[in-house]
């Protein structure tokens, strides 16, 4: 592997952890702005963040992204979205038909 290519596969996994981290940041800050405003939450539809989807991959590993959304009691497609994420920024990763915490 040569130095460029090894320095840009560093700076792509760097970036990805850092948009992981600005995500998580997001949904704490939303989190706050509804504790704030309740009137705030989108129109009755429940929203999930990416750190509550990270904790029950952390609490429960193996778990399938269905499971999660069942659980949470959201659209399974918000908690892919978000474990997709996770997985850009090193946080998780796909395991068979299920997630793990790294």
């Amino acid at each position: 592997m040569t130095t460029e290519s090894s320095f840009l596969t560093q700076l792509l996994r760097e970036l990805r952890a850092r948009i992981a981290e600005i995500d998580l940041e997001r949904d704490a800050i939303a989190a706050a702005l509804v504790a704030l405003d309740p009137s705030s939450i989108s129109k009755g539809r429940r929203q999930v963040s990416a750190s509550t989807v990270l904790s029950v991959v952390r609490a429960d590993p193996g778990t399938r992204a269905s499971m999660i959304a069942l659980q949470l009691s959201v659209p399974a497609e918000a908690v892919l979205i978000h474990l997709r994420q996770l997985q850009e920024g090193g946080f998780v990763r796909k395991r068979g038909l299920g997630w793990d915490a790294t």
